[in-house]
């Protein structure tokens, strides 16, 4: 391992200009490879919220949905009352039978993706990080139509396809 103490070294030691540059991108690659990373929970709350954004504003302009063929979905959520988004969102995060069929808007014959109780958390706990922004958005509380439907995108269909 180079540290800066090993180049001071070097240096003093006659060392050559081109034996000190690749010690130190060496050092740069070691500190940059030392990433910090940060795990955070998203709360059910937090989840619904996100899930019903999406669908009711950010998404719906490339979804929709095949209920019919949602496996878990339609027998445990037939009777419930609540709005279909807040259901779907208590399938995913609760119900691990639980899946959703997701097609395309403009083509319903083309399936988009399937979302599962399994597949959400997959997901979010491996979330691109040319994404992180959205998902770092909406755990912080401070998202908007735009934000859900970056993550939404990325439940369905592993990156933002659409906008």
């Amino acid at each position: 391992m180079i540290t800066p103490n090993n180049i001071v070294d070097a240096k003093l030691g006659g060392a050559s200009k081109e034996e000190i540059q690749a010690m130190q991108q060496q050092l740069g690659k070691e500190v940059k490879s030392k990433a910090i990373v940060v795990n955070r929970e998203m709360d059910y709350d937090s989840f619904e919220d996100m899930i019903v954004t999406a669908l009711e504003g950010g998404s719906n302009y490339w979804y929709s949905l095949d209920l019919n063929n949602s496996i878990g979905f339609i027998k445990k959520y037939a009777d419930d009352q609540r709005p279909m988004t807040i259901r779907i969102a208590d399938a995913l995060y609760n119900n691990e039978d639980s899946s959703v069929v997701v097609l395309d808007t403009e083509d319903e014959e083309e399936m988009l993706g399937t979302l599962t109780y399994q597949s959400v958390r997959k997901t979010l706990e491996n979330f691109p990080k040319d994404h992180q922004w959205a998902l770092d958005n909406v755990l912080n509380g401070d998202y908007d139509a735009n934000d859900a439907d970056v993550v939404f995108q990325v439940l369905v269909m592993g990156d933002v396809v659409y906008g």
